[in-house]
């Protein structure tokens, strides 16, 4: 089953994902499956596989019927994780010094707390 999810890899508006809910009802083999797969249905890639912010929200408002104001907070909740990234990746090159300074800071410590031990 499909359903509304903050998945920040969207680049705007909502997420749809996978649900951990499923219907056992009907299974199916999986080489017949692959089989028809091929011939029916080929697998699509690259932008052939991207659904538009308009899809997205068509789709979870008039048949997964999720709100308006779900929609939007599913959509902040992504752009905030998003904003979180960006400033994880902004911190990347300064880790190294953080890195440098704290060992520093221990070395510094250390022969402080030697000198006032003598």
């Amino acid at each position: 089953d499909q359903t509304l999810v903050d998945h920040p890899g969207t680049t705007y508006g909502p997420s749809i994902g996978l649900s951990w809910d499923h219907s056992s009802a009907k299974t199916l083999d999986l080489e017949a499956h692959e089989c028809y797969r091929i011939l029916h249905s080929p697998r699509r890639v690259g932008k052939a596989l991207v659904m538009t912010y308009d899809t997205r929200r068509n789709i979870l408002q008039h048949e997964l019927y999720f709100s308006k104001e779900e929609i939007e907070k599913a959509s902040s909740e992504a752009a905030l994780i998003q904003k979180q990234r960006l400033i994880s990746y902004a911190r990347i090159p300064l880790e190294s010094v953080d890195e440098v300074m704290e060992s520093l800071k221990r070395e510094v410590t250390q022969i402080v707390g030697r000198k006032h031990s003598q």
